[in-house]
């Protein structure tokens, strides 16, 4: 199944927030991760395009759930999950309507370019503008990687915290947040 949506701009600009997670994170003297946000521009304006094997729609619950190998695209930043529910408010789906909560469920992928967010769930607050990636994070920018378990960002304060879990020494980690930061080359 193919959509192509015009309205959801705003919940999908949420989630492309994540690639900036490197920006954010990142210590502002790693070489490489500096350039990161001019990198990721993208046109908000832009349609997305929306496929995935299934499409379920809640009008009354104001839901859309898509299902199967979803794979969303806004100009050149790609988000591909097994599900993607979006919560929304106003007149039905397909029409003007605004949208207050996005849920990304199994394998988030979030990429452009060389930069990738990774992670099992991601979930869009709209009313408190907060984004939360959680489950194995994993965020790369070319050499530069970052990892803990959960991401999460303050769309408003730009303030953002990974954190590692408790207690990962016994799954072969180390329980705390890693990150490798290679310098460009001269």
């Amino acid at each position: 199944m193919k959509l192509l949506l015009f309205r959801m701009t705003s919940g999908f600009a949420a989630i492309l927030t994540l690639l900036l997670l490197l920006s954010v994170v990142a210590p502002a003297s790693a070489q490489g991760m500096t350039d990161v946000v001019s990198g990721l521009r993208t046109d908000p304006d832009a349609p997305i395009e929306i496929e995935a094997d299934q499409l379920d729609i809640y009008d009354k619950k104001k839901i859309a759930i898509f299902k199967g190998s979803v794979r969303a695209k806004q100009g050149e930043t790609l988000l591909n999950t097994a599900t993607l529910t979006i919560h929304y408010s106003g007149g039905g789906a397909g029409t003007a309507q605004s949208i207050t909560r996005l849920e990304a469920n199994g394998g988030v992928r979030v990429s452009q370019k060389d930069q990738n967010a990774t992670g099992d769930n991601a979930y869009v607050d709209m009313a408190t503008e907060v984004i939360t990636l959680s489950g194995n994070v994993v965020l790369t920018q070319g050499g530069n990687v970052l990892r803990g378990s959960k991401l999460t960002i303050n769309m408003r304060s730009g303030a953002a915290r990974l954190a590692a879990a408790g207690g990962n020494s016994q799954k072969g980690g180390s329980g705390r947040v890693q990150g490798l930061f290679v310098p460009k080359k001269r």
